[in-house]
């Protein structure tokens, strides 16, 4: 550590700040001709005295030795920028550095001289001193600080004008009288850092170590991977604290969200969305923030002991981790709720919109507004065992916070890995799943595929001719008679007269979703007088004839009401994609897949004794 003596302006090394009994420090915005250490070493004085810089810093010195102090922190002249490893140290210990200050200086050099106590408040809200993300910390580290003016007039001091900064910075008071800021909660400290900039993209997360009290290295030229390593850094410090997710757009209800459809019965009645350009949606993102802004209204998210409980009472046989870093990715466990909802997605190319099956995931903390709920965020799937992105918003009023120890949300916990969306590049003849929606007794299992292109979950399917082969979308059904008869939906492209893409062909493949290894040569019973097929075998398996239908292109509809199934409806459309070529090739088809349940479970009069027999 180096600091300027304001007596002799000579610039020594110290080991630590502990090497010196009291020492002053500066606080300040940075602007032109700043005074580097190189120059102050080099330049004689009546260079540096031109310099635009050297005012504060003389400023500074004549104050400290005015209140009795010898030495001086100052960053512009006591930090050898030039050297990548004393810089990283610097940044890191900085806080530290404004923390054992016996005093702080800050200098405010748009605050006018003759500012009145009773337009304080508006001189200092409009200072840019307020607006760095470097004189946050500043602010919070520092237990004594005396605001000066443009040239050097006293205006006031943090404990005299506590009520002002609160107002101006939205800290809370207690924070700002020095209460300790573990007591804050992850998302709290970002809303904080939420309107602050710094020159450099780095800074914005470099800036935040000390609140946070983590270190990490610096990697100038990252961009905004340092705010991503900065989130991960404070992850693993704090896994309990879920208000580091709580970020994006908050809303009290999930009907608050103007694309989320709550009744899944009214999704499976909406026959077209329209599609509008102003809704067109942002695409999701991983499970981490993009900068502070995106904090911006999540002060109000607090930390709850719900998250201790949960870590540490799983169910039997269940090991539940905490958050981990893999890749881009993050995975952890927590209680989900799947296809609970359907979300619109607005696509700019083509233009149109389609209903997605939406997950809920519930985060381990609560609101000031609603301290006995639980929040949740949206998730959509997306390629990969389960694998998610999230939408930005947030409902902070979902599930009533359990009081006992080992909730019955907890058996609802998954792992999850969630991570930002890859690029899903949408191509000419592709097939998008515009309505993909299916009963409270059916249960999806995914899909069976020849191609390794196929990605379902993010509504495309890659079946641009005969070549890219079949794919087949797969249930289980969940009410007593069904046990073992799931049903797979099978699609495949259908060639004729030379077009590869002239008609769909669906098939509904009766499944044997399969009992336990141990048990793999039992017959299914009931069989229902059909062959039902291992879930591998599925694309290729023959069906009878009233199983198949053809769906002639460009537009089309079928429906299949076949005893044991569901009512299945599929419709399928072409929507031409606005290409700068503009060929007639141009198109991707559009489905909607509609799965009914029945009233009542059927049973062939001659087969419902034995089926009672057997279940």
């Amino acid at each position: 550590m180096r600091l300027l003596n304001a007596k002799s302006r000579q610039i020594h090394n110290f080991t630590s700040s502990e090497d010196i009994n009291e020492f002053a420090i500066l606080s300040h915005t940075w602007g032109a001709g700043e005074v580097t250490l190189q120059d102050w070493e080099s330049l004689p004085t009546a260079d540096l005295e031109l310099k635009e810089g050297y005012r504060k810093i003389n400023y500074c010195c004549k104050q400290a030795l005015e209140d009795g102090y010898e030495w001086v922190w100052i960053d512009t002249c006591c930090i050898d920028k030039s050297s990548s490893a004393e810089l990283s140290e610097a940044v890191n210990s900085m806080f530290q550095w404004y923390q054992d200050a016996a005093i702080c200086y800050a200098h405010l050099t748009d605050v006018q001289d003759d500012t009145s106590e009773d337009s304080l408040l508006t001189a200092l809200s409009r200072s840019r001193w307020f607006t760095r993300g470097w004189t946050l910390q500043e602010l919070l580290a520092s237990s004594d600080i005396v605001f000066y003016s443009e040239n050097w007039k006293k205006l006031t001091t943090k404990l005299n004008s506590v009520e002002t900064l609160s107002t101006i910075t939205g800290i809370e008071k207690e924070y700002l009288e020095g209460a300790p800021l573990e007591a804050a909660s992850a998302a709290k400290k970002m809303s904080w850092a939420a309107s602050r900039e710094t020159t450099r993209i780095e800074d914005i997360a470099y800036c935040l170590l000390g609140i946070f009290d983590v270190n990490m290295p610096l990697i100038y030229g990252e961009g905004k991977k340092a705010f991503k390593r900065l989130q991960e850094e404070i992850m693993k410090a704090h896994p309990e604290d879920h208000t580091l997710f709580a970020w994006g757009d908050v809303v009290e209800k999930m009907t608050d969200i103007p694309y989320v459809i709550t009744d899944k019965a009214k999704a499976a009645e909406m026959d077209e969305i329209p599609w509008e350009a102003s809704k067109v949606t942002q695409p999701p993102s991983g499970l981490l923030a993009e900068s502070p802004a995106d904090f911006k209204d999540s002060g109000g998210f607090m930390t709850s002991s719900i998250a201790t409980k949960f870590y540490k009472h799983a169910p039997r046989g269940v090991i539940t981790s905490l958050p981990q870093i893999q890749d881009k990715n993050i995975r952890l466990h927590l209680p989900v709720q799947f296809n609970r909802y359907q979300s619109i997605y607005y696509w700019k190319q083509p233009q149109i919109a389609i209903l997605r099956g939406t997950a809920v995931a519930l985060l381990l903390c609560c609101h000031e507004k609603a301290p006995n709920f639980l929040p949740v965020i949206l998730l959509r799937s997306c390629s990969g065992r389960s694998s998610f992105n999230r939408t930005r918003e947030i409902c902070f009023r979902y599930q009533l916070l359990p009081t006992t120890l080992q909730p019955a949300i907890f058996k609802s916990r998954r792992m999850l890995n969630i991570g930002p969306p890859r690029q899903l590049r949408l191509e000419a003849g592709d097939i998008m799943l515009r309505r993909y929606i299916w009963g409270k007794a059916t249960e999806t299992m995914g899909w069976w595929s020849a191609s390794a292109n196929q990605t379902i979950p993010e509504g495309v399917v890659k079946m641009c001719g005969v070549k890219d082969g079949p794919i087949c979308l797969l249930y289980n059904r969940l009410c007593q008679v069904s046990c073992r008869h799931g049903f797979g939906v099978k699609l495949e492209r259908v060639e004729r007269d030379g077009e590869s893409m002239a008609g769909i062909s669906v098939s509904i493949v009766p499944m044997d979703v399969g009992p336990p290894e141990t048990a793999k040569d039992e017959p299914i019973k009931p069989d229902f007088d059909l062959k039902w097929n291992p879930r591998t075998q599925c694309t290729r398996a023959d069906v009878p004839a009233e199983f198949k239908k053809v769906i002639s292109m460009p537009c089309g509809s079928i429906e299949f009401d076949i005893q044991p199934f569901p009512v299945i409806a599929i419709k399928a459309e072409r929507a031409l994609m606005n290409t700068k070529s503009n060929t007639g090739d141009s198109f991707v088809d559009v489905l909607d897949v509609i799965i009914t349940e029945r009233l009542l479970p059927y049973h062939p009069k001659n087969k419902q004794a034995s089926h009672k027999e057997d279940h």
